[in-house]
């Protein structure tokens, strides 16, 4: 009889994992969601959104916990109003992405305001900030990404070849950050990939 009951409890644990196992769905956009943003609003925490190739013009933000995988590199276009994917959910997971066309800060290609997320093997180019973290983002990971072309309007040289631009970066209005000499002393001027 004790056997019996341990056979059908472990039985029971295991059924019940296996539901909470596969409670967690899967949508794809455009096939279940026309734009990005709806998927996200309509999926629940732990979900995950697959993204395929093409250019989504939007602006994206993570406001639970979830995996936002992009499929064949698909565009996430800014269109200069704001961050093309902005994190502010704990626990996300963003991967194969190309952000673009976000300026002005705090705009940023992608934007991490929360902690515990992975941002792995997306490209930020013509953003005027690549990746940004917030100053209480903490504990994230953020790995294999390739940022090149932030300052699209940088017309200085790399005249010893090491990726860095020769002379700063004045960074004008409308970032006026309220620093009397607010610039980039290192601006990148060819692809950087982390290298820690």
């Amino acid at each position: 009889m004790k056997k019996l009951l341990l056979v059908f409890y472990l039985l029971l644990v295991v059924s019940v994992s296996l539901v909470w196992i596969s409670s967690a769905a899967i949508v794809y956009v455009p096939d279940n969601y026309s734009s990005i943003q709806e998927a996200i609003n309509a999926v629940s925490v732990d979900d995950t959104v697959i993204v395929r190739n093409g250019t989504y013009n939007e602006n994206v933000v993570l406001n639970k916990s979830l995996s936002l995988i992009g499929e064949g590199y698909p565009s996430v276009d800014a269109q200069q109003k704001g961050s093309a994917i902005r994190i502010t959910a704990d626990g996300c997971v963003v991967k194969g992405f190309r952000c673009v066309n976000a300026k002005y800060l705090p705009n940023a290609g992608i934007s991490v305001e929360s902690c515990s997320n992975v941002i792995a093997n997306n490209t930020c180019t013509k953003n005027n900030c690549a990746i940004i973290l917030d100053g209480n983002s903490s504990s994230n990971t953020i790995e294999n990404n390739t940022c090149f072309e932030n300052w699209d309007d940088y017309r200085g040289k790399d005249e010893d070849g090491d990726g860095i631009g020769d002379i700063s970066y004045k960074i004008s209005e409308p970032w006026d950050t309220g620093v009397e000499d607010d610039s980039d002393d290192y601006p990148l001027v060819l692809p950087f990939k982390d290298y820690f």
